[in-house]
């Protein structure tokens, strides 16, 4: 395989959204603490802005007793760890809407400072709290204005934020900075969505999965909302249904898959107390259990892998007369490959990806024929 056609297919993976997960029908919210899921989270404080890590084996989120704290827990084998409040939190602080990048090594989360804003915390050991101590984002990122809450994409490639500047269309609205290894903060200048999400009314607590085709946000008559990218933006948001979305409903967070939506409910007669607990919905994904192919008929190299996202192992169904099939990883170095002598006009390929030399993070398979190339971005979630 040429160095020329590498970089093409690289070109055309770049531009795949990494996610695709059904836009189907939510379950009821189930309150976390029940009998269905025991993390140990809700207590007779309010608990929300919840965030959960790219690789899904921490969760943070906000505990409000005379101000807000932030908080973590990690997955063990028995469940969930016994949150620990990070250490840079103090009793007159007020810090909100924790996020962390994809290799869980910096923190973001807005916090008063003489105003609302943005500030970052870089780790600082290996334990869950240790974090060193937090920095103001440098504006364009902050500004004049009040900036209340931000998400790091899982893909480690958007910054979103809500924001009350100048410039703006009024009210807050969300913001996106990309990745930008030319500047101090690694982060572009923020620009506002394109299209009409944002409107004269309120736009916050941003939330994207590894489908960059959809974000999740909270405002305009305190209610939930999902919108979707098209080639003109991104559209207004439609409402999500009323038990997920009814008055008291804020700080939605969509986990990376997609698959669950964590949000805060307060003011509910289920919950621990008035004051807001933490719970979540679930929808179908389109990636299920490995299907019966039904591709012999298509014409042309076809490519698909499931799972995807990835937590151990995942399927490669390959259809089109492969000669060889080969994993990469985002820098485009070959991770693991498979090359048949006679073209294979139906393959199906286990890919081991649970031992521990596979990091978390982007891969792409590439499928060639000798006359076409086919490519599949994964995300491998441990």
């Amino acid at each position: 395989m040429s160095r020329t056609r590498l970089l093409a297919i690289f070109a055309c993976c770049a531009m795949l959204a990494a996610g695709n997960v059904a836009r189907g029908q939510w379950t009821e919210p189930v309150l976390i603490d029940s009998n269905e899921d025991s993390l140990g989270i809700n207590t007779g404080h309010m608990e929300w802005c919840p965030f959960l890590s790219a690789d899904e084996q921490y969760f943070y989120f906000a505990r409000e007793r005379i101000n807000n704290d932030l908080y973590v827990c990690h997955r063990t084998e028995s469940g969930w760890s016994e949150p620990q409040m990070l250490p840079f939190c103090t009793v007159n602080g007020d810090e909100r809407n924790p996020s962390v990048n994809a290799t869980n090594d910096t923190l973001y989360f807005i916090t008063f400072s003489g105003g609302w804003d943005i500030f970052w915390s870089f780790r600082s050991g290996p334990c869950d709290t240790c974090w060193g101590t937090p920095e103001r984002l440098p504006e364009p990122i902050n500004s004049t204005g009040i900036e209340f809450s931000v998400w790091c994409a899982p893909d480690n490639q958007r910054l979103l934020f809500s924001s009350w500047r100048s410039g703006g269309i009024g009210g807050e609205d969300i913001y996106e900075c990309r990745r930008d290894a030319n500047t101090p903060t690694g982060w572009s200048e923020p620009i506002r969505l394109q299209g009409r999400l944002n409107t004269d009314d309120l736009e916050s607590y941003p939330s994207m999965g590894l489908d960059t085709t959809e974000a999740f946000f909270w405002g305009r008559y305190s209610r939930v909302y999902q919108s979707e990218w098209t080639d003109t933006g991104w559209t207004r948001g439609d409402s999500l249904p009323n038990e997920i979305s009814g008055l008291g409903m804020t700080t939605p967070c969509i986990v990376p898959d997609g698959h669950r939506l964590y949000f805060c409910r307060f003011r509910n007669a289920d919950s621990t107390v008035n004051a807001g607990d933490i719970w979540y919905t679930e929808r179908p994904s389109v990636i299920g259990p490995f299907p019966k192919s039904n591709q012999e008929h298509r014409q042309g190299l076809r490519i698909e892998v499931f799972p995807n996202p990835i937590r151990g192992n995942a399927w490669v169904e390959v259809s089109g007369g492969a000669k060889q099939i080969t994993l990469f990883n985002l820098l485009g170095r070959k991770i693991m490959s498979m090359e048949f002598k006679r073209p294979e006009q139906q393959v199906l390929w286990l890919m081991d990806l649970h031992y521990s030399g596979f990091a978390s993070g982007t891969y792409f398979v590439i499928a060639d024929n000798g006359t076409e190339l086919r490519s599949v971005r994964i995300q491998l979630l441990k």
